[in-house]
């Protein structure tokens, strides 16, 4: 017996679509809370705009049925937690970016721990069984 994919995304799916949009959300919401309170350089805020199109693509495509987006998630989700200890670390061992007010590590690390809650249940989502389906192509056995 053979089945074809799914026309529309599944529940699972559309949450994690709407979870990685999220993202992108507190994506800009942070750049605009730094760029206002504390100045940021060009390459930092061109690397925020430039992660926020990125997301912004790979919900789209995931949001398509493109299984690659949704690896990529998971990727991303891997990359996000092991910043998270190495951004904690790095602030005890060598302190503080100079320059930076008392609140800018504590704003980071809530920041990195948002995207890291975003892109982990949006990787559980995307892992579910019953998003499984959506992402094969053709014809399945």
């Amino acid at each position: 017996m053979s089945a074809a994919t799914p026309a529309e995304a599944p529940r699972p799916v559309i949450v994690a679509v709407r979870f990685v949009y999220a993202l992108i959300a507190v994506l800009a919401i942070s750049l605009l809370v730094r760029a206002i309170l504390y100045t940021i350089g060009p390459a930092d805020a061109a690397l925020s705009v430039v992660s926020g199109v990125l997301y912004g693509l790979l919900a789209y495509y995931v949001g398509r049925g493109k299984n690659v987006a949704r690896i990529l998630v998971w990727f991303s989700a891997a990359v996000v937690a092991a910043s998270f200890p190495i951004l904690i670390i790095g602030n005890v061992v060598v302190g503080p970016v100079a320059g930076s007010p008392g609140w800018y590590f504590g704003y980071t690390l809530a920041v990195s721990a948002v995207r890291l809650g975003l892109l982990a249940a949006a990787s559980i989502l995307l892992w579910r069984p019953a998003a499984r389906p959506y992402f094969q192509h053709g014809p399945r056995s």
